[in-house]
């Protein structure tokens, strides 16, 4: 086992999260929070797309039902074109340290909204 690798893993993505979040701020603040989520949105489907060409021998998996289809279109349209859209825009209008401490208080809000629902 690697020494530290966990600790190396950690520092390596949070690195990488405030580094995007300033970068998407400063490329929406240019050309505007809706083109960087839609640019963002073809680049992802086109990385996965040959991805899972690469690795599967087909663009798409043929043992999806409709079922799943229909929870991963919903999930998709929530999360990555509307909550997206919206934090985006939140790194065009707050910036990306007030936007991402924002973000960082989810956790806290998640936990407060589950105690009280139950």
């Amino acid at each position: 086992m690697i020494p530290f690798f966990g600790e190396a893993a950690a520092f390596t993505a949070a690195m990488a999260w405030a580094t995007s979040s300033m970068i998407f701020s400063n490329i929406g603040g240019k050309v505007g929070a809706q083109t960087v989520n839609r640019g963002r949105l073809a680049c992802s489907i086109t990385c996965l797309t040959v991805l899972h060409w690469l690795s599967e021998g087909q663009p798409w998996p043929n043992a999806v039902t409709w079922e799943q289809l229909g929870w991963l279109s919903l999930s998709s349209v929530l999360g990555l074109v509307i909550g997206d859209a919206m934090l985006f825009q939140a790194f065009v209008t707050l910036g990306a340290r007030l936007s991402m401490l924002m973000m960082s208080t989810v956790p806290i809000m998640g936990g407060g909204v589950g105690l009280v629902s139950v």
